[in-house]
């Protein structure tokens, strides 16, 4: 199972430049993840560690649901590396 925040629902869709399809491929594919709210403690985890690391609110609340569920990080966007000691964090190659 591939879980995926609602953080990063919201920044796929809402990423700059023309749908071309984009919307409907999102669609599909969001349909084999699930989906993951900002419950209490992801929101409690957002907040140690946009305090500790110094994130983006996105990119924090993004790190805490990773953390709250226990599951691997996976992203491309290097600053997430310095969460190796709170985040299993894979770093793909773009």
């Amino acid at each position: 199972m591939l879980y995926v925040s609602v953080v990063s629902r919201i920044e796929l869709f809402a990423w700059p430049g023309p749908d071309t399809g984009r919307a409907k491929w999102l669609d599909a594919f969001l349909a084999e993840c699930r989906i993951v709210e900002l419950t209490k403690p992801i929101q409690e985890i957002t907040i140690d560690i946009k305090k500790r690391f110094k994130l983006p609110m996105a990119d924090a609340m993004i790190a805490a649901t990773a953390v709250d569920l226990d599951v691997p990080l996976l992203t491309a966007d290097k600053d997430f590396k310095r969460l190796d000691s709170v985040a299993k964090v894979v770093l793909i190659e773009t």
